[in-house]
């Protein structure tokens, strides 16, 4: 059975209920990818402005820490954790951003504001929409300091405005205040760049003097810019389902645009679950097609449809009503077979219509990709933003990462793929591992000899081709459907390597992070990144890099794993040899050694009792006339 994302949070996640991972401010923070913005030449606009003349705006701020916006050419983040200058239509002519990073204030609240210098006259215009291109990464969204907004505030006399103490919508008078980013959280970021859109008319409309005003508050955030303001008169009939979009009054938000999602039907009631971006022949379900819809326009519409084209069939989804400014959180289309495809690339196309011809059809379709692979299943788009477990703070620390898998047919697990970025050290030595991630407990099911990864296996940010690494498991795994299966890869410490992140919106407890990163300690945490580590089924699978262990002796698995009392350990010999026995935690203390003498060629058991030990995962190794393998545990 496929498992629903709600599934996943209360139920069988419900029971592994890890706690969040700790996060670092990371000096290499995800990137962006860019999108071409296209001018939109049906709209009659009222008034715009590019930042080209910075005494249009002036500029103010509260409290105590003096930071403020900057409006020119070529302005660029100077802090230690910088992000990319927006990619905005106009940006040569100027821009405006404020510079938390740069600032670099670690305690005090940052408080300023650009407002226009004069007013705009909308006396002919009851119904007002502005749009603007804006880049943004967030840092904190509430899970630290929870003071980060983004704010569009508008007055009808320049003077009386929201309170500057507040940063709630809720706070201030109906239509004065507008959260420009209200459900991201910590270090969320949005393509480079984004169009945002509001309806203003609740105040704007009808008012002979408007001004805007655009508000930062946060301590020690990345940075937020500003372009391309447009102000326009809405349309009688606009349904939209543009991703970037924002309504008046309602929670619809959606930064990363239409998305698909592997479905099934489970006693007459659909049932969804994660999305991926690639299924292997073996892994191939119903799959749905799903987007937000919101009504921009001035008019109700009774009959809201959505329809979707996939591999040359066509769905729609049900009926909705949507009256002027609102909009529905996900309108979906059901639902596509995806059995037997051939290997390829598959888009959606998906289109919203109502009863009502449409005045702006620029906005009324989207696309969502997703890829049919011989053997490779992934979440991950292929693009590189960011990197776990951060930056420089978190360089050369143990860990591992990866995130969870559903299995929708019974097959064999060979290897697991990662990315590494460029910020890893050449010829660091790590493995990969293969968890049930069903219970309470990850159970280890199979692991990889240690491998030696080098500068030819690592990515930059700069939206190439990434390079993957394959290491294929000790012991190929059995898969059943209905299995969650946690791929991830291993890292023991040393100078440094650092996994790739994908998108960021990945759902709750479906990524982890397994470390000394939070309160209790070394443990399995989970995590809102999404690390790029790939399921492959590959039966031809090998290994890409450099394998450690080609030795003339190997290590087994302990058996039973995980464990709470004795265990067993086996061991074989191809020559005499001296031999040794040790047992590390995660922190790398000695827990247990054994000198076992000189053994002759063959095969041997130790037996290890681990009752005395606390939970968690250890390794253990062998040391063969100086040479070392090892492996890891897990103790209950």
């Amino acid at each position: 059975m496929i498992l629903s994302a709600a599934l996943i949070t209360s139920g069988v996640f419900g029971q592994v209920n890890k706690p969040a991972a700790q996060l670092v401010k990371n000096s290499a923070p995800r990137v962006s990818s860019s999108v071409e913005v296209t001018p939109n030449t049906d709209r009659d606009l009222i008034w715009e402005n590019t930042f080209s003349e910075p005494n249009d705006w002036i500029t103010g701020d509260y409290g105590a820490v003096g930071l403020n916006f900057e409006i020119g050419t070529g302005l660029e983040t100077t802090g230690a954790a910088q992000i990319p200058a927006i990619s905005s239509l106009t940006a040569g002519d100027g821009t405006a951003m404020v510079d938390s990073d740069g600032y670099a204030n670690q305690t005090g609240i940052e408080n300023c504001w650009i407002q226009n210098v004069n007013p705009i006259d909308f006396t002919d215009n009851p119904y007002v929409q502005i749009e603007f291109a804006t880049q943004y990464y967030m840092w904190d969204g509430g899970a630290s300091d929870g003071n980060e907004y983004c704010l569009l505030e508008v007055s009808t006399d320049g003077t009386t405005w929201p309170d500057v103490e507040t940063y709630e919508v809720a706070d201030a008078d109906p239509g004065t205040r507008f959260e420009v980013f209200p459900n991201m959280s910590t270090q969320d970021y949005v393509q480079n760049p984004t169009l945002v859109r509001f309806d203003i008319s609740e105040v704007a409309g009808g008012a002979a003097e408007v001004y805007l005003r655009f508000r930062w508050v946060g301590t020690y955030g990345y940075a937020w810019f500003l372009d391309d303001i447009e102000v326009f008169d809405g349309f009688a009939n606009d349904l939209s389902v543009e991703g970037t979009a924002f309504a008046n009054g309602s929670s619809y938000t959606n930064v990363n645009g239409s998305k698909f999602v592997a479905v099934e039907e489970i006693d007459g009631e659909v049932v969804t679950g994660l999305s991926y971006t690639k299924y292997p022949a073996s892994q191939r379900p119903s799959v749905m097609a799903y987007t937000p819809v919101i009504n921009w326009g001035s008019t109700d519409q009774a009959e809201v449809v959505l329809s979707g084209e996939f591999n040359g069939e066509t769905n729609a989804s049900e009926m909705v009503a949507l009256a002027a400014g609102e909009a529905v959180d996900s309108l979906a289309v059901l639902q596509w077979e995806t059995a037997g495809l051939a290997v390829g690339a598959y888009d959606f196309t998906l289109t919203v219509a109502g009863e009502l011809e449409d005045n702006d059809a620029s906005n009324n379709s989207a696309v969502a990709g997703i890829e049919m692979t011989d053997y490779i299943m992934a979440r991950d788009d292929d693009l590189i933003r960011g990197q776990t477990p951060g930056g420089g703070d978190n360089q050369g620390v143990g860990f591992a990462t990866g995130c969870t898998y559903e299995i929708f047919g019974d097959a064999v697990v060979y290897a697991v793929d990662f990315a590494l970025t460029t910020n890893s050290v050449p010829g660091e030595e790590m493995f990969v591992q293969l968890f049930d991630a069903s219970g309470a407990d990850f159970e280890l099911l199979s692991e990889s000899d240690e491998v030696e990864v080098y500068e030819s296996n690592y990515n930059g940010f700069d939206g190439g081709e990434v390079t993957w690494v394959t290491v294929t498991l000790d012991q190929p795994i059995e898969v059943t459907a209905g299995d969650l299966i946690l791929p991830a890869v291993f890292y023991e410490g040393g100078a440094g390597v650092q996994v790739g992140e994908a998108q960021s919106d990945t759902q709750d407890q479906t990524a982890f992070i397994f470390g000394d990163f939070g309160t209790a300690g070394v443990d399995w945490y989970f995590t809102n990144d999404l690390p790029m580590v790939r399921l492959n089924f590959n039966p031809s699978a090998v290994t890409t890099v450099g394998e450690v262990d080609a030795r003339n002796f190997s290590l087994g698995q302990n058996v039973p794993n995980p464990v709470s009392g004795l265990t067993a350990i086996d061991y074989s010999l191809t020559q005499n040899a001296s031999v040794s026995f040790e047992v590390l935690d995660l922190t790398g203390k000695h827990i247990f050694s054994s000198n076992e003498g000189r053994k002759a060629a063959g095969r041997y058991t130790v037996s290890f009792d681990t009752s005395e030990l606390a939970a968690g995962m250890y390794s253990y190794s062998l040391v063969v006339n100086g040479e070392k393998s090892t492996k890891r545990m897990i103790v209950r």
